[in-house]
């Protein structure tokens, strides 16, 4: 019979993009060459809230512990110690030096220790520390008010930070002081440091370790760092995943053994990591990742989702190995949710569904509970859809006859007001469809609702994205198109289906396209 599919197109990213991965000469083979370092900490407990930063500052060596296998994780950070952190994070440090000959502005003080002054007149000329301001005395806690001054600084966003005009609503505003002010409202917008529960900033406690940690850690993503990439994962290999970056730029990158991989505050398994998801890694090699952060699961926006009440959208994946469901509401803000093992499901034509029957693109309901889904309501369903080519029309009972690519062919009666689009034209009539293209049709309530007369190519796999589901298409001429695969598109090849992931460069196939999206890809032969 026809092929069905399930769901309607969702756009992915509509741009051509030739996968070219390089990677220098010295670059590990394999993630099993090299291993992330130990990290063993023995008080990393005082401090749980904060130990995916250490673990992150420790592997990216911004941190350090002690000699008897403690981080310290409560002790105060001095202004000195704060600013070389500072300056490793932007991988520019030097305060290993003694130089007697080093100068240094008087209002830094006299008694900067050898260990310390190297790095002192480095934070100097980057402009983190200004001997007009006053306020740096190297032996002194780094206070809050000090540190957010400091955190913008280094991450560069000084003149946008003053440019703006404050915007603070804490509660002890007036113990800020007013150079602290531009700085404390910027670094608080973009999260860098945040207020306490009881509405305060306390701009004058002083910094703890494991506070400085997490304020270097979130202040990654404003910086463009030599040993970290983010970007969202395109492919997942045994010992490596490919992710592209804001500009498509693709990178593969091992993991290496021992590897911390985090999702949200907790530690997972390399194989928690699917495609779409959206990362920040720490780099321990060139393109060995030692830290895996994940930002966000595919397609999740990060929002806080509401529980013990009802929540609509659109379903934009469904999960039935991890009892996932994942919606986009009427805003276009995606969240994934987990399904209860005993959740209820209400849907149309079926006497016992369950979370299977659920497809991409259906309109649902969903009422959570304790943070997971209970019940499920498919308020209004994708349809099915039906690809092949017309072998027949007839117009006296508006019926057609359509073949598979096997050769099966089934008739279906279209209903009168069905709309029909053939190319540009998206009132074309029944009797303007032509025989021998392909075609794919809605079906609801056993009959064609909607018909999109398509087009069939021939050609080559160039390079394909299951990520953003989409193939780069070599026709016989040697030029290429990309075109966006309907998630729930049929893969063919000798009667055996496959997964986008499936494909290889070279297969040659026949596709078939309606709207410059494929619903149907046929591989004929394989290199």
């Amino acid at each position: 019979m026809p092929m069905k599919t399930g769901s309607k197109k969702i756009l992915a990213i509509g741009i051509a993009l030739m996968i070219l991965l390089s990677f220098s000469s010295g670059s590990l083979a394999a993630a099993g060459r090299v291993s992330a370092p130990e990290i063993n900490f023995t008080d990393l407990g005082q401090a749980a809230w904060a130990q995916k930063n250490i673990i992150k500052m420790k592997i990216r060596g911004i941190v350090a512990g002690y000699s008897d296998g403690t981080f310290r994780p409560n002790a105060q950070v001095l202004q000195a110690e704060a600013v070389i952190m500072a300056l490793r994070e932007m991988g520019a440090v030097t305060e290993s030096g003694s130089d007697s000959s080093v100068v240094l502005p008087k209002e830094f003080g006299e008694d900067i220790p050898a260990w310390a002054k190297e790095s002192v007149a480095a934070a100097w000329r980057r402009g983190l520390i200004k001997p007009g301001e006053n306020n740096f005395k190297w032996n002194s806690p780094a206070n809050r008010a000090w540190t957010a001054r400091l955190a913008i600084r280094m991450a560069g966003l000084e003149q946008q930070a003053l440019g703006e005009s404050s915007q603070l609503s804490f509660s002890d505003n007036t113990s800020i002081p007013a150079w602290a002010r531009a700085y404390v409202s910027f670094v608080v917008s973009k999260g860098i440091m945040v207020g306490y529960k009881d509405g305060t900033f306390q701009p004058n406690r002083a910094l703890t370790r494991a506070e400085i940690a997490t304020v270097l850690a979130k202040s990654e993503k404003y910086m463009n760092l030599a040993d970290v990439r983010r970007g969202t994962i395109d492919d997942i290999n045994v010992d490596n995943i490919i992710i592209f970056d804001s500009s498509d730029n693709l990178f593969r990158i091992y993991i290496a053994d021992r590897a911390w991989i985090y999702k949200g505050d907790v530690t997972a398994p390399f194989e928690d990591l699917e495609e779409g998801d959206v990362v920040s890694i720490s780099l321990i090699d060139s393109n060995v990742a030692g830290f895996v952060d994940i930002d966000y699961a595919a397609g999740d926006t990060g929002q806080n989702k509401p529980d013990g009440d009802y929540v609509t959208g659109t379903v934009v994946k469904v999960n039935t190995d991890k009892d996932e469901i994942r919606i986009e509401d009427k805003n276009g803000i995606r969240a994934t949710y987990d399904v209860a093992s005993d959740a209820d499901f209400i849907i149309d034509g079926h006497s016992n569904p369950d979370l299977s029957d659920v497809e991409v693109d259906d309109e649902v309901e969903l009422y959570l509970e304790d943070g997971d889904v209970t019940l499920i309501e498919v308020l209004e369903d994708s349809g099915d859809f039906v690809v092949g080519v017309l072998y027949s029309k007839n117009t006296d009972n508006l019926t057609i006859r359509v073949e598979d690519y096997g050769g099966k062919r089934t008739t279906y009666t279209v209903k009168s007001t069905a709309d029909i689009t053939i190319g540009s034209n998206s009132n074309a009539l029944f009797e303007d469809l032509d025989t021998g293209n392909p075609m794919k049709l809605t079906i609801e309530e056993n009959k064609v609702t909607d018909i999109v007369q398509g087009t069939m190519r021939q050609g080559t796999i160039r390079s394909r994205s299951t990520s953003r589901n989409e193939i780069v298409f070599k026709r016989s001429s040697g030029s290429t198109t990309t075109y966006d695969v309907n998630p729930d598109a049929i893969i063919e090849y000798n009667n055996r289906a496959l997964n986008l992931g499936d494909l290889e460069s070279g297969d040659e196939v026949n596709i078939y396209i309606f709207d410059n999206d494929l619903y149907q890809i046929i591989v004929t032969a394989r290199p």
